[in-house]
């Protein structure tokens, strides 16, 4: 029988999991593969493309402790036009695993939440709705798209996920011959913690860029709650 303490730990392993996925789910180029590493243990694939105006992500978890957390995790944001003519900004993301399924879906006029679906209606907070998000924010994907494409440590960041808002923001950067280390913390700012009954509010990462004469490119993320680290290495 696991005990709450595995338990625990294990949902710690599925938090920094699915907060990777959402992470590296932007790129500004073609296509792009990271690989999943809990310790020396691997855990499963991400591939990330970027195609006529849709940015995709899809993760294949197929090596959790237990195979609790083996699942499938989509995004994407595109652009739509409302009945006015006006362009908006779409967010959507699909969770599947044997635990659960979740469906989230967001409108963005520019920095400003019009709509929220979320599928089950029980997976709702009171951040699903649009009237309780009074700060300027961007969907995960176009935020942490920003940190790929950046030409140095990202500046902070207010996302919104359809069920709370995040701060990510910037707290050192050290540089070494071509490596560039930026350090930053996720920290929940509206809305609930992750994963009943933990609700973590907080956690580290760290980013190492590799930089050439004329871009700087993301190699690795190391995302770690507590003693528990999640690596996230460049495959091509």
């Amino acid at each position: 029988m696991l005990s709450l303490g595995h338990l625990r730990n294990k949902s710690l392993v599925l938090l920094l999991v699915a907060l990777a996925v959402v992470a590296l789910g932007v790129t500004s180029v073609s296509a792009q593969s990271f690989e999943l590493r809990f310790g020396n243990r691997f855990l499963g694939t991400l591939v990330y493309e970027d195609d006529s105006g849709e940015t995709r992500v899809a993760a294949n978890l197929s090596n959790t402790p237990l195979s609790l957390f083996n699942g499938t995790f989509e995004a994407a944001t595109r652009s739509i036009y409302a009945t006015s003519g006006n362009s908006l900004g779409e967010y959507r993301s699909l969770g599947r695993s044997s635990r659960n399924t979740r469906e989230i879906a967001v409108v963005f006029d520019r920095d400003t939440v019009v709509e929220t679906r979320i599928n089950p209606l029980s997976e709702r907070t009171d951040l699903s709705n649009p009237i309780n998000v009074t700060d300027s924010v961007i969907d995960p994907v176009s935020a942490l798209g920003e940190i790929l494409s950046a030409s140095e440590c990202p500046s902070d960041l207010r996302i919104y996920d359809g069920r709370r808002v995040i701060l990510l923001s910037s707290l050192r950067s050290q540089r070494v011959d071509d490596i560039l280390s930026c350090e930053l913390r996720y920290s929940v700012i509206a809305g609930p913690g992750h994963l009943s009954p933990l609700y973590i509010r907080e956690i580290s990462l760290k980013l190492s860029y590799v930089i050439s004469a004329d871009t700087q490119l993301l190699s690795r993320m190391q995302m770690s709650a507590g003693l528990w680290s999640l690596n996230i290495i460049r495959q091509d």
